[in-house]
């Protein structure tokens, strides 16, 4: 009886230990994350392509694709750390930042990134988790789904098929867009968050189901690369003369080994663009840490929130 006794108070103390750390986690974690109106510098689509827009042109720079994290709390500074030392412009995360499109998550990822020390333009490409849900949410706290921007003479477009098909709206946007700036770009880049490339039994081929006008208007107006996340496995071919390439998930479970994430540096030279593939690798300690504290905030807070106001 004396040993069930310790044991209840142990498991007791055990449970208040956990809900106070979720309450102040929270707390820390909203205080920077969850007003859009407290804003991150460098956090804002429309606002990066301005400060890119105004920057004198480079005859060569690089910049970093990151894939799906749908977590903001796995150590984000590691991919600061890469284009910092990769001399990079920007960086484009492909979709799926945030794991639910919800304003605990929202505010995690915000968190997450703002204790990066983040120093040069992120922009946001929207993905399914972002905006599964609840879509607005996406444009709260990134401002635009769709857009383009100029930088060194070169055409970055963010088109947006988060959603899923049909793609009719996106596909008169790109169509205009293409015409309008094409003749303009030195080269042009493509992000979207949905592979349009179907693979069967390791071999590429377009995926002409939903994406049948997007490879029309590839042919129309020839594209250097298309950068897409998503599918959770890092993949890249060429199709028609432009260069796919998926960074895919984060990092994957297999057993009790983490994979290592997938990250793409890309260089723009006067006569070239290369890709280059770089590992980030996670310890397990920052994986099931950053598991630990995103629960926390985004599933334990928000009940503590509502039981007690």
């Amino acid at each position: 009886m004396h040993l069930k006794k310790i044991l209840i108070i142990l498991g007791a103390g055990a449970f208040c230990a956990v809900i106070a750390a979720a309450y102040y986690a929270g707390i820390m974690v909203y205080a920077t994350g969850s007003s859009p109106e407290k804003k991150i510098g460098f956090l804002d689509n429309i606002t990066n392509s301005l400060y890119l827009q105004q920057q004198a042109p480079r005859k060569s720079f690089s910049f970093l694709v990151i894939g799906d994290i749908q977590s903001g709390n796995r150590d984000f500074a590691q991919y600061v750390f890469i284009a910092r030392d990769n001399g990079c412009s920007f960086m484009i995360q492909t979709g799926d930042l945030a794991s639910h499109a919800t304003t605990a998550c929202y505010a995690l990822v915000r968190y997450g990134i703002a204790s990066a020390g983040l120093d040069m333009p992120l922009f946001i490409v929207p993905g399914n988790h972002d905006v599964r849900g609840n879509p607005l949410l996406f444009e709260k706290y990134f401002s635009s789904r769709q857009f383009f921007f100029f930088y060194s003479g070169c055409l970055f477009i963010v088109f947006d098929n988060a959603a899923g098909p049909p793609y009719d709206r996106q596909f008169d946007w790109l169509e205009q867009t293409l015409e309008e700036n094409h003749r303009n770009a030195r080269r042009v880049f493509v992000f979207m968050h949905r592979e349009p490339v179907e693979w069967e039994q390791g071999a590429p081929h377009p995926a002409l189901d939903d994406y049948a006008r997007f490879f029309d208007l590839q042919q129309r107006f020839p594209l250097d690369c298309v950068f897409t996340g998503h599918v959770h496995s890092y993949r890249q071919c060429a199709i028609r003369g432009t260069t796919y390439i998926s960074n895919g998930l984060e990092c994957e479970m297999k057993g009790i080994e983490l994979q290592a994430a997938q990250v793409t540096l890309v260089t723009v030279t006067p006569n070239a663009v290369t890709t280059k593939k770089i590992p980030v690798r996670l310890s397990l300690l920052h994986f099931w840490g950053g598991k630990l504290f995103g629960g926390m905030v985004t599933k334990v807070y928000p009940v503590i929130q509502n039981i007690f106001g």
